[in-house]
C-alpha cells in the first residue's frame, strides 16, 4: 500500500488553472508526482478521483459544455426516429420450473422489464413484479424460481448501482413472503434454491469485495455459510433437490474455479482441476463444462454421489473438445442442449445425457446472448434468444427430439427495418493472424468512403457475435456502416484466443483493432475522417488506447464507461478483481506493460479527433474517475480544433437494467455527436 509520503506534491494550495480550449471548462491541475517502481508518474488530475463538491461542480460544467457541442437540429431530427425504433417489446428466454414458465419482458411502451409467469410458453401471462409501477428508477434484472416453481426470488436495484434488494414471492398467491434489503452486489449465479429456502450472496455496503454466502428459509431464518471468500473471487451456487446436493464454485473472473461440496461444511473437491468450470447437476449426474487441458472447452461428468472422492482422471468425458467453442449447456429432460461458437457465430446441438451427439439445430447467422439458453427438466425442449444485425431478437423454442426450432415471441420494430446486408470479412493483424469482423449496411449501397463505426471489446472471454440493437437503425438508414470486430481477448476461438489478448499480450488486442481500422480505410469502405471508434467498459479502454496510439485513424470517438488509468484501476470499486486479466500495477513486471499503454498516461500534446467520453454516477464497476481524468487531460493537451467532451449520466450505472427512456437519451447524444462530426446527413431520415 502506498503511503502519502510516497507522493511529491508542490504548491498544492496554488493549483494551476488551465486556460479554456475550444470552449471546454477550466480544470485545475495539481502538481502530483507518484513514484512507482522507481519511475515517477505525473497525475495532475488526482483530485478528480474524489466524490467532492468540487468534482460535482466540475462534472456539471462538463455536461453543460457537451450540450453546447451537440447540434440541436440534428438532435431534433434524430430523436423521434430513435424513439420510434427503440420503443419495442423486449424479451428474455423463458425459465421453466415445475409447471410454470417465468420470464422477463417489457411491452413497447414500458420503460423497464417486468417479471411474468405463464402456464405454457405462449399463454397469456400474469405479472409478478413490475418496476414500471415503482416510484424510483428501479430495475428488475434477474430472478431465480424454486425447483417446483412455487416460489421465486428476484433482485431489484435503484439507479443502476447493481446493489440489490431481494424479494421472495409465493407464485400461486402472487404475494410477498420475504424481503431482504441491502444485500449489495448479487446476481442469479449466486442464488440457488434447496428445499424451503435459498442460498445467496451478500456484500458489505462499504466494500463490495467483502462477501458472504448465506442461506435463508421462507420463515426468514438467515444463516451464514461462509465469509471466507477471497476478495478477487466470487461464489456461484448449484443445487439438486433430488440428491440434496449443494455445489459451490469460488471463481476468479476469467480464471480458475475452486469447487466445494457443502454438507456440514464446505469440502474442497477436484483440487487438481486447475481451470474454469461451469457445473450442471441433472438426473443424479454432475456435468462440468471446463477449459481443463483444452482451449475450446469440453464437458466432463460423473455421478453426483462420487463427487466427494473422485479425481479428475476418473471423470468421464461427455463432450470432447471440437472445432466449436462450447459456451453453455442446459438439460432438456433426458437430453443436453449445447450452445457453441464457430467462427464467432452461434450454433446449437442436441446430445444424449452421456454426451452422444444426436443432431444439430439448423440456425441462420445469429448470435445467442450470454445466459439466454434455458432448459426444461421435464420436457425435451429448450428456449433461447437469437438475433443478428438485421434480425431483431426472437424467443425460440427448441425441440430436442426433432432438432427443429420455432419462434414463440418476436420484436416488432415500428416502421420496419431497412433492408440490410451482413457479411463477414477477415483482416490480417500485426502478427499474421486473421481477425474476423462483421459488416452491416443498407443493401442498396456499396460502402465508399462511408461514415463507419468500428465497435470492439476484446477481453474477459466475452465473444462478440452477431447481435441486434435498435439504436443503430437510424445510423444505418442514413447510410452508415456498422463494423463489429472479433478481437483477441474474447472467446470467439477459445481460451488460446483469450490468452493472446490478456496481461502482457494486451497490446495485441489494440493491434487487432487498429488493423481492422486500417483495412476499412485502405479498402475504401471508409476514410479516416469518416471512421469512428466505439467501445464501452473494457471496450472503452480499447478505444481510449486506440485514440492515444493512432488518433489520425479516426474522425470521431465514443468512449463509454472506460478504464483509462491502468496504474490505479485496482484501487477502486471492482478494479482489483481484474488483475487476472490485466496484470497488477503492484507487480514490477506487470507495471511496465500497463504503463506502456495506459491511455491516461500516454496522452501527448497533439491533435485528437472529436471525442465523447461517457460515464455514469451510479457505476459501481468502473470508477467514473477514469472518464473524468481522461477527459481533463485530453482537453489540456488537445492541439487540434476538435472538441473533447465528457458526459456524466445520472439515475443509471454501468449499463445493466437501463430504462428505455435513458437508452434513447444515451443513443441520441452518442449518435448525435457522430452525425455532426462525421458529417452524416439526416435527410434520409426525414
Amino acid at each position: 500500500m502506498l503511503e502519502k509520503n510516497d507522493l511529491e506534491k508542490a504548491n498544492l494550495s496554488e493549483m494551476m488553472i488551465v486556460d479554456e480550449k475550444n470552449g471546454a471548462p477550466k480544470t485545475e491541475r495539481e502538481d502530483v508526482v507518484e513514484e512507482l517502481h522507481d519511475i515517477k508518474i505525473k497525475d495532475p488530475y488526482r483530485w478528480l478521483e474524489e466524490e467532492s463538491e468540487e468534482t460535482e461542480e466540475w462534472t456539471e460544467k462538463q455536461n453543460e459544455y457537451t450540450e453546447t457541442i451537440l447540434d440541436d437540429s440534428i438532435l431534433e431530427t434524430l430523436g423521434p426516429h430513435l424513439e420510434q425504433v427503440v420503443k419495442h417489446e423486449e424479451y428474455a428466454a423463458p425459465v421453466a420450473k415445475g409447471e410454470r414458465y417465468f420470464q422477463l419482458l417489457s411491452e413497447s411502451e414500458e420503460d423497464q422489464r417486468k417479471l411474468v409467469v405463464r402456464e405454457e410458453p405462449e399463454d397469456g401471462y400474469d405479472v409478478l413484479a413490475d418496476p414500471n409501477e415503482f416510484e424510483a428508477v428501479v430495475s428488475l434484472n434477474w430472478f431465480v424460481p424454486s425447483s417446483g416453481g412455487d416460489h421465486v426470488v428476484y433482485g431489484t436495484t435503484e439507479g443502476g448501482t447493481e446493489h440489490y434488494d431481494l424479494t421472495v414471492l409465493d407464485v400461486e398467491k402472487n404475494t410477498e413472503v420475504l424481503t431482504i434489503p441491502d444485500v449489495g452486489r448479487c446476481n442469479e449465479a449466486a442464488v440457488a434454491w434447496l428445499e424451503d429456502g435459498f442460498y445467496y450472496q451478500r456484500t458489505d455496503t462499504e466494500d463490495q469485495l467483502d462477501k458472504e454466502l448465506r442461506y435463508v428459509d421462507l420463515e426468514g431464518e438467515d444463516e451464514l455459510i461462509t465469509a471466507d471468500i477471497p476478495q478477487k473471487r466470487w461464489p456461484v451456487v448449484f443445487t439438486d433437490d433430488e440428491t440434496d446436493t449443494t455445489l459451490v464454485g469460488i471463481s476468479e473472473l476469467g480464471g480458475e474455479t475452486e469447487l466445494y461440496l457443502l454438507k456440514d461444511e464446505l469440502t474442497r473437491i477436484l483440487p487438481e482441476l486447475e481451470a474454469s468450470v461451469k457445473p450442471l447437476l441433472h438426473r443424479e449426474r454432475c456435468y462440468l463444462l471446463t477449459d481443463h487441458e483444452t482451449s475450446r472447452w469440453k464437458v466432463l461428468s460423473c455421478p453426483i454421489e462420487e463427487l466427494e472422492n473422485i479425481t479428475v482422471d476418473e471423470l468421464d468425458t461427455a463432450l470432447p473438445e471440437t472445432e466449436k467453442v462450447l459456451m453453455d449447456m442446459v438439460p432438456a429432460k433426458d437430453r443436453l442442449v449445447v450452445h457453441g461458437l464457430k467462427d464467432a457465430v452461434s450454433t446449437i446441438s442436441i446430445h444424449s445425457l452421456d454426451g452422444e451427439h444426436l443432431k444439430d439445430v439448423d440456425l441462420p447467422l445469429v448470435g445467442i446472448p450470454r445466459g439466454e439458453l434455458t432448459g426444461n427438466d421435464e420436457r425435451r425442449e429448450a428456449y433461447s434468444i437469437i438475433h443478428s444485425f438485421d434480425r431483431p431478437s426472437e424467443v425460440i423454442q427448441i425441440d430436442a427430439d426433432s432438432s427443429r426450432w420455432r419462434s414463440i415471441g418476436s420484436v416488432d420494430i415500428s416502421g420496419g427495418l431497412p433492408d440490410l446486408t451482413v457479411e463477414k470479412i477477415w483482416v490480417e493483424s500485426t502478427d499474421g493472424k486473421e481477425v474476423p469482423a462483421f459488416i452491416a449496411h443498407r443493401a442498396d449501397i456499396e460502402p465508399d468512403n462511408s461514415p463507419t463505426v468500428l465497435y470492439g471489446y476484446g477481453g474477459f472471454r466475452i465473444p462478440l457475435t452477431p447481435d441486434f440493437s435498435a439504436v443503430r437503425l437510424p445510423f444505418l438508414k442514413a447510410g452508415g456502416v456498422w463494423v463489429q470486430a472479433c478481437l483477441r481477448g474474447g472467446l470467439e476461438f477459445g481460451e488460446e484466443w483469450h490468452k493472446a489478448g490478456m496481461r502482457q499480450n494486451k497490446q495485441q488486442v489494440f493491434d487487432d483493432y487498429l488493423s481492422v481500422a486500417e483495412h476499412l480505410i485502405k479498402s475504401g469502405i471508409t476514410s479516416a475522417d469518416e471512421l469512428a471508434a466505439w467501445g464501452g467498459s473494457n471496450g472503452g479502454l480499447l478505444v481510449a488506447t486506440a485514440l492515444t496510439q493512432r488518433p489520425e485513424l479516426f474522425g470521431g470517438v465514443i468512449c463509454a464507461v472506460p478504464l483509462t488509468d491502468m496504474l490505479r484501476f485496482h484501487k477502486t470499486l471492482l478494479g482489483s478483481t481484474w488483475t487476472k486479466e490485466y496484470g497488477s500495477p503492484e507487480d514490477p513486471k506487470d507495471f511496465l506493460w500497463l504503463k506502456e499503454y495506459s491511455p491516461y498516461h500516454n496522452i501527448e500534446e497533439r491533435a485528437y479527433p472529436p471525442t465523447l467520453i461517457r460515464t455514469a454516477v451510479g457505476d459501481t464497476r468502473v470508477d467514473p474517475a477514469h472518464a473524468r481524468k481522461f477527459a481533463a487531460r485530453l482537453q489540456y493537451d488537445q492541439k487540434g480544433e476538435d472538441p473533447i467532451c465528457l458526459w456524466t449520466e445520472t439515475d443509471t450505472g454501468h449499463g445493466l437494467g437501463k430504462p428505455t427512456s435513458l437508452i434513447i437519451e444515451q443513443a441520441l447524444y452518442e449518435f448525435g455527436f457522430l452525425f455532426k462530426h462525421l458529417d452524416i446527413g439526416t435527410r434520409r431520415l426525414e
